[in-house]
């Protein structure tokens, strides 16, 4: 048996048996191999820089700096006086349109349809300290605040995650004459404030439960976050979701949720809350962060500090999903942390119980900067910081550019990683953006350059909502040039508004047709919507390869009571006792507008 005097060497093999030694064996060496093992960390292993606004504001005709202007100029509030305990507030408000867009328009299926999903799932391991709004109406700030910190720490994003609420509720709605965020907010608003203004650590502004100037923020904070995508101005449902809605998109992350307030939950203290009865008002916004099948509850984040509930959170019963309360309604989810700032640090951290050795650090772009671009060894358990900025914005193309940093090292199983860096310059000019929101539906999806929507091959209408996501105004229209679709209304407007569009029956093959939505002033200036439409299925009956009179015939004589007279009666639009090709249509579009049930020839 040979033992090596280092503990970090075995010997291979172990022992070997030797008999009947008469000379030297070229077989009797060991070989002595190391057991330790670098082993590289990398985090964040994703960038996003933006051009400072310094250097792409203009200068209007008085000389100031053209900002982004009021992020919710036009979203209509209602100020309403809260009744409960003072150190009790709630304050959400959901907008008039999006409550009237919920009458008309039900919950995609695309959460509640996901299968197998896990027992249980929790956010919170991401979440922020709870945090207290006091008296001011602030609960939708502070929800969309507690989103963002949790994706930040997701993120690993370097900076403490303990965001400016205060900043929200000064500065979003400061040229409201009704009001600032302590009357109340929604946070789709905050969201979108944050998209293109930024949030500065709490730091820059304190919190101090008030209606503050918004000049009281500091100038020059050390960073802000932004995000890159939220949920549409809607929201992703209404009042007509599920349990099978929240849990589905839990699984993407936490949402922000808001709920009606029964009188007994502000005197919750522990346990899992289950509305039996009682006075009950909206509105309250809630970061929802997970959920347990078992216990079958949701579990969220409130805002009323860390003395309420249990050490700030609560659980709620799946029956609060459906009954007055409405747990989730209205629910709001964002992506996209990055941070905006000069430059930004990346942490290789050595996790193994060898040294690790980095090889080699570089960048496939020239617009970005690394510093230093050699390090020392790096020693088990210890860490080494590289900073990351972008060396010449003009050296980066307009709108966007990416880039990767890779990092080699001796590390065996992980001997190169990858940074991804995004480089992104705003317009010089704040500008309305056109988004385009479809309705809420199976068959639904989206690229680059279009929506795409499946409709089905019988007649029907179909909405698309046209919002403004961004400042100033816009002006839009709606044109189609394919004959079987219609505008009903909303060919033109401004900012807000629905279009509805009409399409005909599908009687042949398959079919697709575009509706093109423009706005020269505003960013995403040209959106197309695709709609592809199938031909009515079973409408052949005979198996002729074609639909034509006879297939009408035959789906009419199979309806319960109809004989052949009927058949003519019905059928003969013009009365002159027979049926045209142009009736035959008619008569197929009539039965297509059936169920599968009463339809045989569906």
């Amino acid at each position: 048996m040979a033992t090596p005097d280092k503990g970090e060497y075995v010997f291979d093999p172990p022992s070997r048996s030797y008999n009947n030694i008469v000379s030297d064996y070229t077989s009797q060496n060991y070989t002595g191999t190391t057991i330790l093992t670098p082993d590289i960390d990398i985090s964040p292993k994703s960038l996003i820089f933006s051009r400072p606004k310094s250097e792409t504001n203009v200068q209007d005709t008085e000389g100031e700096s053209v900002s982004s202007a009021d992020t919710s100029a036009s979203r209509k509030r209602e100020v309403r006086a809260s009744s409960q305990p003072a150190h009790y507030e709630t304050g959400l408000i959901i907008p008039d349109e999006v409550k009237a867009h919920w009458k008309t328009h039900m919950p995609s299926r695309k959460y509640r349809s996901r299968k197998n999903l896990p027992a249980s799932k929790d956010w919170s391991i991401y979440d922020s300290p709870v945090k207290n709004q006091k008296n001011c109406g602030s609960c939708w700030a502070f929800a969309a605040v507690a989103l963002v910190e949790n994706l930040g720490n997701q993120a690993n994003l370097f900076v403490e995650q303990n965001l400016s609420e205060q900043v929200i509720v000064s500065c979003l709605y400061q040229d409201q004459s009704f009001g600032r965020g302590c009357e109340g907010g929604w946070y789709w608003d905050a969201f979108n404030y944050i998209r293109i203004e930024g949030i500065p650590p709490e730091t820059c502004y304190p919190y101090n439960a008030s209606d503050e100037d918004c000049e009281g923020k500091c100038s020059e904070p050390d960073f802000v976050e932004k995000i890159t995508q939220f949920s549409p101005p809607c929201s992703l449902w209404g009042e007509r979701h599920s349990v099978d809605d929240l849990r589905g998109a839990l699984q993407d992350g936490p949402l922000c949720v808001s709920m009606y307030v029964p009188d007994d939950f502000f005197s919750y203290t522990s346990g899992i809350y289950d509305y039996t009865g009682g006075d009950y008002g909206f509105g309250h916004a809630v970061l929802l962060v997970g959920y347990d099948d078992e216990q079958q509850c949701f579990r969220a984040k409130n805002s009323w500090g860390e003395g309420w509930g249990e050490r700030g959170y609560f659980r709620i019963a799946y029956n609060d999903v459906t009954d007055n309360v409405k747990f989730g309604c209205y629910a709001g989810t964002a992506s996209g942390i990055y941070l905006e700032g000069k430059s930004e640090e990346i942490i290789i951290k050595n996790t193994g119980t060898d040294d690790l050795v980095i090889n080699n650090i570089s960048c496939d772009k020239t617009w970005l900067e690394i510093s230093p671009q050699t390090l020392p060894t790096i020693l088990p358990d210890g860490q080494e910081t590289i900073s990351v900025s972008v060396a010449d914005w003009n050296d980066v193309p307009f709108p966007d550019d990416m880039a990767t940093i890779t990092i080699s090292s001796n590390d065996s199983d992980e001997p190169s990683v990858f940074v991804e860096v995004k480089a992104i310059i705003p317009p010089t000019i704040a500008r309305p953006m056109l988004m385009i929101s479809p309705p809420f539906q199976e068959g639904i999806s989206v690229t680059e350059d279009k929506i795409n929507i499946n409709i089905s091959g019988t007649s029907g209408n179909i909405e698309l909502d046209v919002s403004n996501g961004n400042d100033g105004s816009m002006s839009w229209t709606a044109t189609t040039d394919d004959p079987w679709l219609n505008i009903v209304s909303g060919n033109s407007g401004d900012d807000n508004g629905t279009i509805t569009i009409y399409y005909e029956s599908n009687l042949g093959d398959a079919r697709t047709g575009t509706i093109s939505i423009s706005s020269p002033e505003a960013e995403n200036g040209l959106q197309a919507v695709e709609l592809t439409q199938a031909a009515v299925v079973g409408a052949d009956i005979d198996d002729s390869g074609s639909i034509d009179l006879r297939d009408a015939i035959l789906v009419l004589k199979t309806l319960a009571g109809m004989n052949e007279d009927d058949i003519y009666v019905d059928a003969d639009v013009n009365g002159d006792r027979r049926i045209g090709i142009e009736e035959a249509v008619y008569v197929l579009q009539s039965v297509s507008e059936l169920t599968e049930e009463d339809d045989p020839a569906m």
